[in-house]
Parts: structure tokens; C-alpha cells; sequence
């Protein structure tokens, strides 16, 4: 049966519009300004309706780490509104483990009814040891290892970050572009000049969490500052950049998250959780923070819903601003944007309900409306 949501602001790409919605099976069949007798009606006046959030870093969720319970993680994500998911295994994780947990999701993927995990990304493990949180588990690139992991993935890695400047990573950066795998530089102390070299030849097209874990070269000349890693991403028009935005700004300051916007643009930003085992938060909490036992900020307690409420705060950006960077960009950058990542018809209805507040009140993915409770 189709299904119409009435009442709600539909935040298009280009604007907010106060229209309904028709869902017929798992796609977007209309936008009008009628109410079809013959369809479910779902009450949403006054109500907001996002194209469903693409969160493509994310380690965990609801006490679960992605390689152990991915179905766990990604249903606890989907209640706040994550209908397209690419867990990530962090450098954490040792080579056997790696391999057991990319089944274990590439499994969950596999469901009847349709899944939100859509590919697997990788942060390491062959990154800068001086940067990350418990950086000491990266591992130097080991060839055979590497070639074991893209064949256990079988096509469902999607995304890897490396830090370039350390040896044997150019040649892995030409091995992942001939798997088509997205290549993303972080954890990192590489000179800016390499990655605006890198960005150039589009074998690298993403900078991991953007402000974070990342170092520049010693100054040649004391009191002045080098070209590195952070200022390369902002100076490239070829990089998008991951996001994450807490409620507090620790991750990035609230005004560098403005530099940011102003700087790279609308179209280049991609908000992220990079949540971590410990993100089972009591809604409506702005506890989105967790610090290790070592005292490192290590990751966060975030969901897409909060990421997209605090950036709002942080910048004061239109709502289709935010959602470009929820939804659209990571959507476009990981190639999947012909079917998710904005509200048009004929793209599947994955969509968010949320009260002005960014609240969520509804979850939709394949066209099926998801129990809340």
C-alpha cells in the first residue's frame, strides 16, 4: 500500500518546502501538495523530513563494537535515523580479528528485508604511530597482509586511510585506486604539498576526521607554521572532509567548524560520528564525548541525529546546508548518491522525521517505517 506523509517540511538540496510525501514500495513516487484518500497517512504536521543521514565512519553503537555485533550496531544507528551505514574497523584491531569482523558484516549486510550497512571502511591499521588515539597498535604495511584483507572483503571495502609520507604507503595507495577503494589521508603528519599532490591525482579524496590526529613537519623557521595535513585539506578543492561535530566542540572548535564551511564549502564537508563501543546515550543527551583510561579523547557517543543538531548550533547553517553534509556528500563520495543522500523521486525512501529540534520522531528505510519502540 502507499504510503503519504502529510504536513511535514521536506529539506530538499535546494531549500525547505512544506509539502507531502508519497512512498510507493521502497521509493520517493511523489511530492504534492494533495493528500491521495487511496495511501497510509502518516501524521507529520509541523514535523521536518531529511533525506536519510549516510554516516561512514562509525565503530560502534548501543555497546558494540562493529567486527563483534555489526547487526546490533547498525539497528541501534538506524533509530537515529543512519539508513545508509559503512562500519569501520579501527587500527585497534588485530589482523585475525580484522578478518573474522569484515564476514561478520559483510553477513549482516545480507538480510531479506534489506540492510543499512552498504560497505566496510577501514582507519588503518597502517597509519602515523605519534597520532590517534592508542596509535601504538598501528602496523607497518605489510603487502601480503593488506592483499588478504581486500579479498576477504570481496568487494565491500569502500573506504581505507593511510598516512603517506611513512614507506611502502605509495605503492598501497595505487593498490587500493585499482580496487576502486576510496583512499583517505589521516592519522597523519604527511607535508601538505604531498597531499595536495595526491588530491590533484585523485588518488587520495578524503581527509579522515579533519582537525583530529593529525600532525605537521617541524617549522624550518621558529614562530612561523608549516604547510601540513590540515591546511592542505582546507587549500583543495579535490578533498572532501570528514566532520565530527560534538556538542561541546572538543573534537573542532566551533569556530574552526565555521573556517571550515566558510572555506571548503557546502559541498565538501561530511559529517561523521567516528562513535565508539561506548555510545549507548540516553536520548536527548548531549553526553557525545568519552575519553579512554589513558585519558585520550578516543572517538565519541555520537549519532547522526546529534552530529546534524550540534553542527547546526555550531554554524547557524540552513538546514539544507546540514543535510548536504549528513547525507548528500558521504552519499556522493562513496557512490551510492543514484540512490540515497537526497529527497527525489525515484530514490529509495530513506527518510528522517524530526521536530524542529532535530529530534527524531520517525525513521523510513526501503519505504518501511521503522518501530521506534
Amino acid at each position: 500500500m502507499k504510503q503519504e506523509i502529510v504536513g511535514a517540511y521536506l529539506v530538499l538540496e535546494n531549500g525547505v518546502v512544506k509539502k507531502n510525501l508519497v512512498i510507493e514500495g521502497d521509493r520517493i513516487a511523489s511530492i504534492t501538495d494533495h493528500v491521495d484518500s487511496s495511501c497510509l497517512i502518516v501524521e507529520a504536521e509541523g514535523k521536518y523530513v531529511f533525506p536519510g543521514f549516510v554516516d561512514i565512519h562509525c565503530h560502534a553503537g548501543g555497546g558494540y563494537w562493529v567486527q563483534d555485533e555489526p547487526q546490533r550496531v547498525a539497528d541501534f544507528h538506524l533509530r537515529h535515523g543512519t539508513t545508509t551505514l559503512f562500519p569501520t574497523i579501527a587500527y585497534t584491531v588485530g589482523f585475525d580479528d580484522t578478518l573474522k569482523g569484515i564476514d561478520r558484516i559483510i553477513q549482516a549486510s545480507n538480510t531479506s528485508t534489506g540492510s543499512n550497512i552498504k560497505g566496510i571502511n577501514m582507519e588503518g591499521p597502517y597509519i602515523n604511530m605519534k597520532y590517534g588515539m592508542a596509535s601504538w597498535n598501528a602496523r607497518k604495511v605489510d603487502r601480503k597482509e593488506y592483499e588478504q584483507i581486500v579479498e576477504c572483503g570481496k568487494g565491500f571495502i569502500r573506504l581505507w586511510t593511510v598516512a603517506p609520507e611513512l614507506d611502502g604507503e605509495r605503492e598501497f595507495i595505487d593498490y587500493l585506486n585499482g580496487k576502486n577503494i576510496v583512499v583517505a589521508v589521516g592519522h597523519s603528519e604527511a607535508p601538505g604539498e604531498l597531499v595536495m599532490e595526491l588530491a590533484s591525482n585523485r588518488k587520495i579524496r578524503l581527509a579522515t576526521h579533519t582537525m583530529d590526529a593529525t600532525g605537521c613537519a617541524r617549522t624550518i623557521c621558529a614562530g612561523t607554521r608549516e604547510f601540513g595535513i590540515d591546511e592542505a585539506v582546507m587549500l583543495s578543492d579535490d578533498l572532501y572532509a570528514e566532520i565530527i561535530s560534538d556538542s561541546k566542540g572538543m573534537h573542532v572548535r566551533g569556530h574552526m567548524l565555521q573556517l571550515l564551511l566558510k572555506v571548503k564549502g557546502e559541498e565538501h564537508l561530511i559529517l561523521i560520528t567516528d562513535a565508539t563501543e561506548f555510545s549507548d546515550v540516553d536520548p536527548g543527551s548531549d553526553s557525545d564525548l568519552f575519553f579512554n583510561e589513558y585519558g585520550q579523547l578516543a572517538g565519541s557517543r555520537l549519532t547522526m541525529d546529534a552530529a546534524v543538531r550540534n553542527m547546526r548550533k555550531h554554524v547557524n547553517a540552513d538546514l539544507p546546508v546540514i543535510s548536504k553534509m549528513a547525507s548528500g556528500n558521504p552519499a556522493r563520495l562513496l557512490g551510492v548518491d543514484d540512490e540515497v543522500g537526497c529527497i527525489q523521486i525515484g530514490k529509495k525512501a530513506d527518510l528522517v522525521v524530526t521536530n524542529d529540534d532535530i529530534r527524531i520522531q520517525d525513521v523510513f528505510m526501503n519505504g518501511s517505517r521503522l518501530r521506534m519502540n
